[in-house]
């Protein structure tokens, strides 16, 4: 999924900020593939996902 979204980034508007925040979480995900019957949501601290995505600035979950 996320080579996917790497790919369409121009077609869906994605900066590569994002893309860096998204590859954070997908790797907080405790499989490693998604499922739909499993709960897709994970909780990690701001300080967590800045240094996940290598200190970029101002990083906010919601």
């Amino acid at each position: 999924m996320f080579r996917d979204a790497c790919e369409a980034r121009a077609t869906l508007g994605i900066q590569d900020r994002a893309l860096a925040v998204l590859d954070a979480l997908l790797t907080l995900y405790p499989d490693n593939e998604l499922c739909e019957d499993r709960s897709l949501v994970v909780f990690p601290s701001n300080d967590q996902l800045s240094v996940r995505v290598h200190g970029i600035a101002g990083v906010r979950t919601a």
